[in-house]
């Protein structure tokens, strides 16, 4: 996998848009959709994400994160992910969601976007995912949104594995995050 921290023109691409904390099953079936249609197209997987965690810079407070970057470029890794784009959010961080988008249009001319259900983007989350559904046909791609994930009636999130740690509930949350990466205890 190429690791990029500021966008590069690639064409063509299957993107996974998201910050992707702990990769969690939620977030893997996110960026396997996208790399299955990657390979189905012919071309290369692309996830779009940040260095640092959007509320930790908007709050200037410190958000406990689940991954840190290597470990995230690791895991990333070994789903197969092709390329993988750790953007400084400071630097987009007051760009609206339609110009956001028009960047990754220009850069990507993507196939494919694939989201989780509660993914928002641009300045204050003001772009959604209804907005990426309704600029499909505008930009000529293929926007795929992926349901909330569940486990025992609760939405898999970074949120609730972050609460399971913090409750010594550790086997819950190596469940969530699906991989054997994490040495948690």
């Amino acid at each position: 996998m190429d690791v990029f921290f500021k966008l590069q023109k690639m064409y063509n691409l299957s993107l996974a848009l998201g910050f992707f904390d702990g990769i969690h099953i939620g977030h893997q079936i996110v960026i396997n959709n996208a790399i299955a249609i990657a390979k189905r197209n012919n071309t290369k997987s692309a996830v779009i994400t940040f260095k640092e965690h959007s509320k930790s810079i908007l709050s200037n407070s410190n958000i406990k994160l689940l991954t840190d970057n290597n470990m995230k470029i690791n895991i990333l890794s070994n789903l197969g992910v092709d390329y993988l784009f750790l953007l400084d959010f400071n630097e987009l961080r007051y760009m609206s969601a339609i110009d956001y988008l028009e960047l990754l249009i220009e850069y990507f001319s993507p196939i494919a976007i694939t989201t989780g259900f509660n993914y928002g983007f641009g300045y204050k989350r003001l772009g959604n995912n209804e907005l990426l559904s309704q600029m499909s046909s505008k930009y000529n791609y293929n926007y795929f949104e992926i349901g909330a994930i569940k486990y025992n009636n609760n939405v898999i999130s970074s949120t609730l594995i972050r609460q399971l740690i913090y409750e010594k509930r550790y086997d819950k949350a190596k469940l969530l995050l699906g991989n054997n990466l994490y040495d948690i205890k």
